[in-house]
């Protein structure tokens, strides 16, 4: 059996994975120095802030020297997989409505191109996440089952589909962590300045920073 790639990518590092997302340019690139991945989010099927084409995506992955990168995706099974073997980003992250038969047909057909597809779990604030289940700990474990190599545990709100600047309330991320053998990374409101308290409150195994950063 392969070995999860977010497990490889963490091997050997004593805090948490660090992915900064939303880059759109090269300035955005270079300033990513030290993170451990790179995301991009490229036509997503929502209007955000961040959208790439995915010639502009290409133009700023797999340069020398830059991070790990994840293309951040929505929309239908066939686009996506369409995007990710043209992008060939390290991970494709899908970051909308997607069904479990289309996670893990997507991941499926990912993997013999070593890319690995990581899930967001979005959770709104009244606990519920935004998925066909909508109890956060039995969706980590379907999802467990559907051949995806993690989870983002990001928040969540109906009017903005990423990006929110909301925190994830830190002990449904831990029960989430404890019901899926999965890698789980956390997002939502993370900043420089909160960065070290939320690692030693929840220790998680990668933080996805977007707004935080910007």
């Amino acid at each position: 059996m392969e070995e999860n790639p977010l497990l490889a990518l963490k091997k050997g590092r004593k805090g948490p994975l660090i992915k900064l997302c939303g880059i759109m340019d090269g300035r955005g690139l270079a300033a990513c120095g030290g993170a451990d991945i790179a995301g991009f989010v490229v036509e997503y099927p929502e209007s955000v802030p961040w959208n790439l084409t995915a010639d502009a995506a290409l133009a700023l992955m797999h340069r020398d020297g830059s991070p790990a990168t994840c293309a951040v995706v929505g929309g239908p099974r066939g686009h996506i997989l369409s995007l990710a073997q043209r992008l060939r980003p390290d991970f494709v992250q899908l970051h909308h409505r997607e069904g479990l038969q289309d996670i893990a047909a997507i991941a499926r057909g990912l993997a013999p191109l070593g890319i690995g597809t990581i899930k967001a779990l979005r959770i709104g604030a009244d606990g519920r996440c935004d998925f066909a289940c909508p109890d956060p700990i039995e969706a980590a474990r379907l999802l467990s089952d559907t051949g995806i190599c993690g989870l983002v545990v990001d928040a969540y709100t109906p009017n903005l589909a990423g990006g929110t600047g909301l925190r994830v309330n830190l002990s449904l991320y831990e029960a989430i962590c404890r019901a899926t053998p999965l890698p789980v990374l956390l997002a939502g409101g993370i900043t420089p300045e909160n960065a070290a308290a939320i690692q030693h409150a929840a220790h998680p195994f990668g933080m996805d920073i977007l707004t935080g950063i910007e």
